[in-house]
């Protein structure tokens, strides 16, 4: 290919990601941190420094499907799957890694289904969910699940939209990951009135981006929580690291250390639905940072509901608030004297406007509580305190 041709495609590429900088700011912005090339790579790969195309592969997209490729490279860089392949099966890691990034992409642009090169793009899990709705390492479970007679049904080839092996080369430990966390919290400049950008705050932890200082008081609650000797937060969990939220990592045979963890949402009349959004986005915000995270959710206004246990998203979402009349803290601590004594859970996490009396610390029978509260004026009498910010 001679020195005109690839200017030509060079030229084409960036008006390309002109476009989408002035359609999707954020994922635009995004894709400025990459620098462009061409090789003989069959389709495309990034090392989160390039993003490189193989002319031949580009010569046969049009310019929309371009620009999904552009999209998908950019998800991967965003959400650190080329430093989170280590330890795992590489084919089916890297499976994984586009069933989700397909999935959020034709959510985030509004398709349904969409065709690159002669094929579809996968984004169903094996399960047929949406593959948004999970990690990488959650999807990549569900298929190391399979026999591989089943894998081989499923037909999957990840290749044909782009390549990972280039995430073998990039060094876990390096300063990608902060260079990215910094690419982020600058693009998230852009997504204010943009309805295509405002559902990357749903992909990057929540319906509402976390404002509490997770760092210092989460790692303190938890140690009080956790004494085993796989909990370490050196090194701390990498996989979204972008996040305000910094979490340990945890040793091979305990991938999935926090069970059961008990939160327990204010549904009271003094609660908004702004405010009820707000505390339940901090539970998907936290969710996501654990590997394999399972606890119980409850609503409580006078009463609590019975605790519903989610390992999921979709077990997450499937958990409707119930309440709107007093509040009564009382009520968690009794419903866990009365049903839960003989299954005690590792922590209670209250999240709450903290308009109701505390009672005593007694009625928490040694468990661990932390109160997050939307209410910076109120002050709990004990347990670990922490305040979202409005």
């Amino acid at each position: 290919m001679d020195q005109k041709e690839k200017s030509r495609i060079m030229n084409r590429l960036r008006e390309i990601r002109t476009k989408l900088l002035c359609r999707y700011p954020f994922w635009g912005t995004l894709l400025l941190h990459l620098q462009l090339g061409l090789a003989d790579c069959r389709t495309a790969y990034t090392d989160m420094k390039y993003l490189v195309f193989d002319p031949a592969f580009v010569n046969r997209l049009d310019d929309e499907q371009t620009a999904v490729v552009m999209m998908h490279e950019v998800m991967h860089c965003a959400l650190a799957h080329c430093l989170r392949a280590a330890n795992h099966q590489r084919y089916l890691y890297n499976v994984a890694c586009d069933i989700v990034v397909n999935s959020m992409l034709l959510w985030t642009m509004g398709y349904r289904e969409f065709e690159i090169d002669g094929a579809n793009l996968m984004h169903l899990t094996p399960g047929l969910e949406e593959g948004r709705l999970y990690t990488a390492e959650e999807v990549y479970g569900m298929l190391l699940r399979k026999q591989a007679a089943e894998m081989e049904k499923l037909d999957l080839d990840p290749a044909f939209l782009d390549r990972h092996d280039q995430w073998n080369h990039i060094d876990p430990d390096g300063a990608e990951e902060y260079e990215w966390e910094n690419h982020i919290r600058e693009a998230k400049k852009y997504m204010a009135g943009d309805k295509v950008c405002q559902k990357a705050r749903e992909i990057f932890g929540g319906y509402r981006e976390s404002k509490i200082d997770w760092r210092k008081h989460l790692q303190s609650f938890l140690h009080q929580v956790m004494n085993r000797e796989d909990y370490s937060f050196i090194p701390y969990d990498k996989r979204y690291s972008y996040s305000d939220l910094i979490l340990p990592a945890f040793g091979p045979e305990e991938s999935g250390a926090i069970r059961n963890i008990w939160f327990c949402v204010d549904t009271s009349g003094s609660i908004t639905k702004e405010e009820l959004t707000a505390l339940v986005g901090e539970i998907r915000q936290a969710f996501f940072q654990f590997r394999n995270f399972k606890g119980k959710l409850s609503y409580f206004d006078y009463a609590v509901t019975e605790p519903a246990e989610f390992e999921s998203v979709v077990d997450l979402e499937k958990c409707t608030p119930v309440g709107g009349g007093g509040t009564s803290f009382r009520a968690i601590f009794w419903y866990m004297q009365e049903h839960m004594k003989d299954d005690l859970p590792e922590a209670v996490v209250i999240m709450t406007d903290g308009c109701a009396p505390f009672p005593n610390e007694s009625c928490a029978m040694g468990v661990p509580v932390l109160w997050v509260i939307i209410n910076s004026d109120v002050r709990p009498p004990w347990g670990e305190v922490i305040y979202i910010e409005e």
